[in-house]
């Protein structure tokens, strides 16, 4: 939001009101008929994030643009490596969840184990 840069996590309706693009936000998905009710806020574009789909390890809902903590499990051990980065859309769908990522040297492939959301890069 412009006003008091709270984050607003809805269905968006992009509506015009004196010459600005706002968005409305429902609580739940509408038909094309049915407008209900709408919260209208200013927002900044530049910052819409789409929700990924994924969940955290804590539950909490993963966004694009999220920067999360990764930790990978190879193949036939638990490692230990660990890694910080941004969820970012890209022609396979949210990254790194589409990502397969090979252990250097050791020629296994390694999967993610365990995910924490710790910021956003909006934030």
């Amino acid at each position: 939001r412009v006003d008091g840069g709270q984050w607003i996590v809805g269905y968006l309706f992009p509506q015009s009101c004196d010459g600005k693009t706002i968005w409305c936000i429902a609580d739940e998905p509408l038909s094309a008929n049915d407008w209900g009710e709408l919260n209208c806020y200013e927002i900044i574009p530049e910052t819409l994030c789409q929700y990924t789909g994924q969940i955290d390890d804590h539950g909490v809902k993963i966004f694009e643009h999220d920067k999360i903590r990764v930790e990978f499990f190879e193949d036939n051990y638990y490692a230990t490596d660990e890694e910080e980065m941004e969820v970012i859309r890209d022609e396979n769908g949210f990254a790194p969840f589409t990502w397969k990522y090979e252990c250097s040297g050791c020629g296994s492939e390694t999967k993610i184990h365990k995910i924490k959301v710790i910021g956003n890069i909006f934030d």
